[in-house]
């Protein structure tokens, strides 16, 4: 990534953040937002960067460049800023989605130790409503999640091979909202709350499970 590159060779010269900022005519806030990724220098800095860093614009860019003119530059450059804001856009969506499950979980543990009360419909409510807002924060994240056997769906053939491991979590952020949805409409309209509940969770777990185990078979 460009912001690691900005900083390991910037280190390599010997210079801080200010000494590069002050040769660049930008402020250090500036230096440390490119080295942190959350924004890029333009074509002309970057350009300038490299000579100071006496290395190629290609290497500050972590790809090949084959014509490293202003303009070219300036193109992926711009590639480069849609998909940080995109990142950013993805991180914004998953704190506040992490902050509401997180006042549910707070607010289930005062629940279960009588610290708030609520009634019987009140309490079935708020467990709908806690399931279907896990279920889809778990839709949003898992296909973005890194391979690893210790976290999120692990089931004896995802946790051997890599692909199988994406399918299924590929499969579960496409049906996690459309069960969500199908959860909290049948909670609402079906008296049986537990069964209701069991359902769409074998539906939401055995779906993936049953089409990554297809394809691991199929390998």
């Amino acid at each position: 990534m460009i912001g690691e590159n900005i900083k390991k060779y910037r280190r390599r010269k010997g210079m801080s953040q200010e000494e590069l900022a002050v040769k660049l005519h930008v402020v250090r806030q500036t230096v440390s937002k490119w080295e942190q990724a959350l924004s890029v220098p333009d074509a002309e800095v970057l350009m300038r960067m490299a000579s100071l860093l006496e290395v190629s614009v290609s290497t500050l860019l972590g790809s090949e460049i084959e014509d490293e003119n202003s303009e070219h530059l300036t193109e992926k450059l711009a590639q480069l800023n849609e998909q940080l804001a995109e990142i950013q856009r993805e991180q914004i969506v998953q704190k506040r989605a992490g902050e509401k499950i997180g006042v549910g979980i707070v607010t289930s543990v005062l629940v279960a130790l009588n610290v708030i009360s609520f009634s019987e419909y009140d309490e079935r409510l708020f467990a709908m409503l806690l399931i279907a807002c896990i279920m889809v924060f778990t839709g949003i994240v898992s296909p973005k999640l890194p391979f690893t056997r210790h976290t999120d769906l692990r089931l004896p053939w995802t946790v051997r091979d890599q692909d199988t491991w994406n399918v299924a979590h590929k499969v579960m952020g496409v049906i996690s909202l459309p069960i969500a949805c199908l959860y909290v409409g049948c909670s609402l309209t079906i008296a049986d709350f537990e069964a209701v509940t069991l359902f769409a969770m074998l539906l939401w777990i055995g779906i993936p499970a049953v089409i990554s185990y297809c394809f691991y078979m199929k390998k």
